[in-house]
């Protein structure tokens, strides 16, 4: 018999608790019944409609299982394939039930600034968010209209629709964002019932500049130009020369060069054997690229039983192999102003012309 009064006993309190849980989930659910009964679809206008619907239907048995979550997944669906703002009441009912209490007031503000809003709900809503916004903070955000901002990991959601965010006690992350420009993201601390202004401004992103590099020849390149992807030659170089007499006889010239313009270059050098002297010369290039017509005055001066001045003019092409490196290809004529009237050579004594055919092959190097 006093077995039979404990098990009725505890039997007894367990429907007591029972009851208690329910009467606490009815006080809860009051204002989530009330939305789901409001924000049942309309008969379908569209496809979209027809299967925001049914979502929904589906999201009405979840919540009243107790599948916060799994409802929560439904009625976001419902509301991309149908933005009705009935479903925003769904949403944000089921977010205040998980207690996300912030994002529960965001939704909740979203619904009230949609212009299909039953007023006779308005007064509900807005008591129900200001009750929670007591544990929240706020963001005043100033974006963009064409924006979408997101806290945290939340949804994205439209600038306009985000001018005031209500954000948790703690530290959050701001984000913007707007096709062609570049992302906005700035991150804070929010105390209860603290209000933060932000304004936003995007920045465009660069628009990339397509470049085409035309290489230029380096016998165009000055040390005081740009030199793009080549770089360019020195205005110094060393040259060697050998100038041929028609008649016999040939001469040697080491010296140097030095190019006053990009067309114009003067040279000096040294002339070895038979018989020795110097030799200064000017050389005017017609064109600037790799092969380089000229023409060149130039005055030898050889020493033999005294000084032998000559002046010299030719015509040629130089060929520009690379920086370092070019040669050139002379035809010219010379003329002695005071030859000597013999010279021996090979043995024998040979008059000397006044004038003469003397071609010339030369090549600079360059550092």
């Amino acid at each position: 018999m006093e077995r039979g009064r404990h098990l009725y006993s505890a039997v007894m309190l367990t429907c007591v608790r029972q009851l208690q849980m329910v009467a606490v989930l009815a006080g809860l659910s009051t204002l989530t019944t009330a939305a789901v009964a409001q924000a049942q679809p309309d008969a379908p206008a569209d496809a979209n409609k027809g299967n925001a619907k049914e979502l929904m239907q589906l999201g009405v048995k979840l919540l009243s299982s107790k599948d916060y979550l799994g409802a929560l997944a439904v009625f976001k669906d419902a509301y991309s394939r149908f933005p009705s703002p009935k479903i925003l009441l769904n949403i944000g009912t089921t977010l205040k039930l998980l207690d996300r209490n912030a994002e529960a007031v965001n939704t909740y503000q979203r619904y009230l600034d949609s212009p299909d809003a039953d007023p006779a709900r308005r007064p509900e809503v807005t008591a129900e968010m200001e009750r929670l916004e007591r544990t929240l903070g706020r963001l005043e955000i100033t974006a963009p209209a064409e924006a979408e901002i997101q806290i945290d990991d939340q949804d994205w959601v439209p600038a306009p629709s985000a001018r005031l965010y209500r954000v948790a006690a703690g530290s959050y992350t701001l984000r913007a964002r707007r096709e062609g420009y570049q992302p906005f993201e700035r991150t804070g601390t929010m105390e209860v019932g603290q209000s933060v202004a932000v304004t936003i401004e995007l920045a465009p992103i660069p628009k990339a500049v397509s470049q085409v590099f035309v290489p230029v020849p380096f016998s165009e390149r000055f040390d005081d130009e740009p030199a793009g992807s080549l770089e360019p030659r020195s205005r110094l170089g060393l040259l060697a020369r050998g100038h041929f007499d028609v008649d016999g006889g040939a001469a040697t010239f080491l010296g140097g060069t030095f190019d006053v313009t990009r067309q114009l270059r003067a040279s000096a050098a040294a002339i070895i054997g038979p018989n020795f002297g110097g030799f200064v010369a000017a050389h005017f290039a017609f064109l600037t690229g790799t092969i380089q017509p000229i023409v060149a005055l130039g005055m030898p001066i050889f020493f033999n039983d005294g000084a032998r001045v000559a002046i010299r003019g030719a015509a040629g092409v130089e060929i520009v192999a690379n920086r370092h490196f070019s040669f050139l290809v002379e035809l010219g004529v010379e003329h002695l102003f005071n030859p000597q009237p013999m010279v021996e050579f090979g043995g024998t004594l040979r008059s000397i012309n006044a004038t003469s055919f003397i071609p010339a092959f030369g090549i600079t190097a360059r550092l």
